[in-house]
């Protein structure tokens, strides 16, 4: 991983753990957001709310449905 990629995956970490509760160090780019960190529905809006507040991207409803994976929203936030 490059290190802007190291930097994004850290700034994700943080923000599933302070909104979901989740260990940073769980948040890996394989994990499911579903099945393997056990997140919801609304825990990934909030997730997806924080992030965009935080680093000022958008992020559609229309994107978010395709994300399964810690990986699938480091590729939407790059």
């Amino acid at each position: 991983m490059s290190t802007a990629e190291l930097e994004r995956l850290s700034l994700l970490s943080e923000v599933v753990e302070k909104v979901a509760g989740v260990a940073a160090g769980e948040v890996r780019p394989e994990r499911s957001f579903i099945e393997d960190l056990g997140l919801d529905s609304l825990a990934m809006v909030a997730v997806v709310f924080t992030l965009e507040e935080t680093i000022g991207v958008d992020i559609s409803e229309e994107a978010l449905a395709g994300v399964k994976t810690v990986q699938d929203l480091l590729e939407l936030i790059s």
